[in-house]
């Protein structure tokens, strides 16, 4: 299976990433490589790469600047 997870470098990506299967196809993305708040870049980047499933550990985690 082609799994995309977005929010790679932040703490539940990387728990996740520790203990996922090896047979998967994991295609890890951090906010650097992946801002999941620009459409535009995650169309031109999450179409082309097909993923049969998207897990999506990307978190805004400075809350009062929200």
């Amino acid at each position: 299976m082609r799994l995309l997870v977005t929010g790679a470098g932040g703490g539940l990506g990387r728990a996740f990433l520790d203990v996922v299967h090896g047979h998967h196809d994991v295609t890890a993305l951090t906010h650097a490589e992946l801002d999941v708040g620009d459409h535009h870049a995650v169309m031109q980047t999450v179409v082309p790469l097909r993923p049969d499933a998207v897990l999506s550990f990307a978190a805004f985690t400075k809350v009062d600047a929200c």
